[in-house]
């Protein structure tokens, strides 16, 4: 990775743009690499912390702050979402742009729809396994998974269902990574990584079988099918064989 002192601080999120060039999501804006460096992508993200980055359909970038609400930057420039205009909360985690183009917001009040006519908000009320939510992902067969600080819900025929470890412990959400159709990988605070397969969630990952902590902030599939895990000590990468280097 390219030395730059902004990059030596806290990264919360990764993403890739069009020309799949690295996004780092920091808490002083978002960098872009550029010719063997890094700069910020726009200046007026430069005093945000950033917790999330989508590239949607049309190559958008929507950015996701600490407590600032969410942004988009496209060919309009730079425009904001945020609680004044119909945002649950502030706090937004996780963003997700499904195969009808909807884009899906996870906030520290519930999950928000954005669609071109009708805005959606799902909570507890609708039930969710709770409010607070950080990541949210689509598999191949259409479902939507959302993981939060009350674990993973599965949203599917308009409903909402919790998926339970097998081992019955209670864990808390922080990143989901597809890495095959079938697979999708989640990362905890406590609990490592876990995998999600054919309805069932099992341990899959955590200190005891290699890696430097339980807290897993990101998971990124890379281009090599080799997957990348951004934990509290550091990332992490896992070759297709297994193998873990970090």
């Amino acid at each position: 990775v390219p030395d730059h002192n902004i990059l030596s601080g806290p990264s919360f999120t990764l993403a890739l743009d069009s020309k799949k060039r690295v996004l780092v999501g920091t808490e002083h804006g978002v960098w872009q690499q550029t010719n063997g460096t890094f700069e910020l992508l726009h200046s007026s993200l430069a005093d945000k912390s950033i917790s999330s980055i989508l590239l949607d359909h049309q190559n958008s970038i929507w950015v996701g702050t600490i407590n600032h609400g969410l942004y988009r930057l496209s060919d309009l420039g730079i425009e904001k979402l945020d609680a004044t205009a119909g945002l649950p909360n502030n706090r937004v985690f996780s963003l997700l742009e499904d195969l009808e183009k909807n884009i899906w917001i996870g906030t520290n009040g519930g999950l928000f729809r954005l669609r071109r006519a009708l805005f959606t908000t799902f909570s507890q009320s609708q039930g969710m396994s709770g409010d607070f939510l950080r990541t949210v992902l689509q598999t191949s067969d259409g479902k939507l998974l959302s993981g939060g600080s009350a674990g993973l819900d599965i949203f599917s025929n308009d409903s909402f269902s919790s998926a339970s470890l097998t081992t019955g412990e209670a864990f808390s959400v922080l990143s989901l990574a597809a890495v095959t159709e079938e697979v999708t990988l989640v990362g905890t605070y406590t609990k490592g990584v876990l995998r999600y397969e054919n309805d069932q969630l099992t341990p899959y990952l955590d200190r005891q079988l290699g890696l430097p902590s339980n807290e897993v902030r990101a998971i990124l599939l890379a281009s090599d099918n080799s997957v990348w895990y951004a934990t509290a000590q550091g990332v992490v990468q896992q070759t297709p064989d297994g193998k873990l280097s970090h």
